[in-house]
């Protein structure tokens, strides 16, 4: 991703303006240290043993995405059913190590709301809410509409902002 790239996407015109041009040299200047910076960071992180919290993931992932590992099978074994809570803040690789550690017969139960998720720039997928919904046989969904926090007129007001939101699962928040 560059300047050229930039301008193209941001372009409907033959030329760029100079602030055209200045957005897209600073974008791609932007881009440019952050990679350097991962790749400085990725190899710091090597030399000296360590992980991140993705790195983590990744490296239990790595030991589970293969059934036949040990380490796949041991897990398995020693549960029947896993908790997942704020399910809509998983991301792919999350996701991905959930559907390896309870395989085809396993049991899982997650806890999630659509309409919170806060995790986006961090790679979370609300989506995986749905997704699970259409991946596992035999789920049920429980709504949990009922608010203990908020007076009608909130919730009211949050019901009419939330129902805009075609891509959500929908609820209806009420309180007595």
């Amino acid at each position: 991703f560059g300047a050229l790239d930039y301008l193209n996407a941001h372009s409907a015109v033959e030329y760029a303006t100079t602030d055209q041009i200045g957005r897209a040299l600073a974008c791609a200047w932007v881009f440019e240290l952050a990679t350097e910076f991962q790749h400085l960071q990725d190899q710091a992180q090597r030399q000296q043993g360590l992980v991140d919290y993705n790195g983590m993931i990744d490296l239990v992932y790595q030991g589970v995405a293969q059934p036949q590992t040990e380490l796949a099978q041991a897990l398995r074994q020693r549960w029947d059913a896993l908790l997942v809570d704020e399910f809509q803040d998983t991301n792919n690789l999350q996701y991905a190590w959930l559907k390896q550690l309870i395989g085809h017969t396993g049991c899982a139960f997650v806890v999630g709301d659509d309409d919170q998720s806060i995790y986006g720039w961090r790679g979370a997928k609300v989506g995986n809410v749905r997704r699970f919904q259409k991946e596992f046989s035999n789920v049920r969904l429980i709504r949990l509409e009922q608010n203990y926090r908020s007076t009608k007129t909130i919730l009211a007001a949050a019901n009419a902002l939330i129902k805009k939101n075609d891509s959500r699962m929908g609820k209806n928040l009420w309180t007595q």
